[in-house]
């Protein structure tokens, strides 16, 4: 078999193009604002089916709930999933009250009303009994 020869011209699906073709300004891209490193899935599901590489730990948020999944993979590839929930505080914690607790000294002064008061009330009592 032989070979076409081509004179001055060139292979099907082969196009050469003008040495002289004007380049095309290059538009400069605009910086992103904001680089994040969170990962949305859909639900447990999506979070099932996301690809972890071996050795590697992804935090993957849930956008249907409050949940955070912590996906993992071993050196083999074998993942594992933990999952978190979260819960928005409110403006002051939890754990800060404006409880004021009595203290020790407190509960003695009060003990030692109680104990005058019951006093009065017997002997107002025993007045009103010899009456």
């Amino acid at each position: 078999m032989a070979y076409p020869y081509y004179s001055q011209t060139y292979p099907q699906g082969y196009m050469s193009y003008p040495q002289n073709y004007p380049q095309v300004a290059q538009t400069p891209q605009p910086a992103t604002a904001q680089a994040t490193d969170m990962n949305w899935v859909q639900g447990e599901a999506g979070a099932k089916g996301y690809h972890v590489s071996p050795n590697t730990t992804v935090t993957l948020w849930d956008s249907e709930a409050q949940t955070i999944y912590v996906k993992s993979a071993n050196a083999v590839g074998v993942p594992t999933i933990t999952v978190l929930d979260y819960s928005i505080r409110n403006e002051k914690p939890a754990g800060e009250s404006k409880v004021n607790f009595a203290t020790t000294e407190d509960i003695e002064v009060l003990k030692n009303e109680i104990k005058e008061l019951k006093n009065r009330l017997n002997q107002k009592e025993k007045v009103k009994k010899n009456d």
